[in-house]
Order: C-alpha cells, then sequence, then structure tokens
C-alpha cells in the first residue's frame, strides 16, 4: 500500500506541468532532515492513538489505533474538522452516538 501511495506521488510530480521544480528538490535532499522528519511524524502519530486511548478507554486498541492514525491522516489534509470528522465516523461505526449513555461518560 505504501509503494503505491509514492508511486502515484512520483507519477503526480512527474505528470503536473506547475511541479517540475519539485524533483530537483526531493532528489537534494538530506537523508537525515527525512529520517528526522519521519520520526516526528511517528512520535505524532503515537500522540494521537495515546490520547485516543485515554479518552475512550472502552474501545478495544485495535480500534483505537486506526482511530488514531485515521486522525492523524486526516489532520494533514483538514486541520481540526478533518480529526473530528473521523472520530465521529469511527465511534459511529461501532455503535456510539451522541445521545448515548456510553458516550456521555
Amino acid at each position: 500500500m505504501v509503494a503505491v501511495f509514492i508511486g502515484v506521488g512520483v507519477a503526480i510530480i512527474a505528470l503536473v506541468p506547475g511541479l517540475s521544480g519539485v524533483w530537483p528538490a526531493i532528489q537534494s535532499a538530506s537523508t537525515g532532515w527525512v529520517v528526522a522528519a519521519v520520526g516526528i511524524q511517528l512520535v505524532g502519530l503515537a500522540g494521537a492513538v495515546l490520547f485516543v486511548q485515554l479518552v475512550f478507554r472502552d474501545v478495544p486498541h485495535n480500534l483505537t489505533w486506526r482511530m488514531g492514525g485515521g486522525m492523524q491522516a486526516a489532520n494533514s489534509i483538514m486541520p481540526t474538522a478533518g480529526s473530528t470528522g473521523v472520530s465521529y465516523w469511527t465511534l459511529n461505526s461501532i455503535g456510539w452516538s451522541a445521545g448515548s449513555p456510553s458516550a456521555r461518560r
């Protein structure tokens, strides 16, 4: 799945005319900075998952991992509203709603 996303990203950079200057910048990127950026993103992901696990203690851990990861991904596209939407959709899919007794704890 990751390889597909990388392939799509490379294809978009190569095919969209206005992005021709991006490729040289990617090629000249420092490996250390790229590794640092990936590490920072992983710390952010772990923080999002931990936050979800602390707030929703009754939710199974496999769901909190997906929910935290989805929130982090949605925040990169649409900050705040994206993570709120993912949270609502995930909880709604397991039967929680704003009016249910489980949601008011």
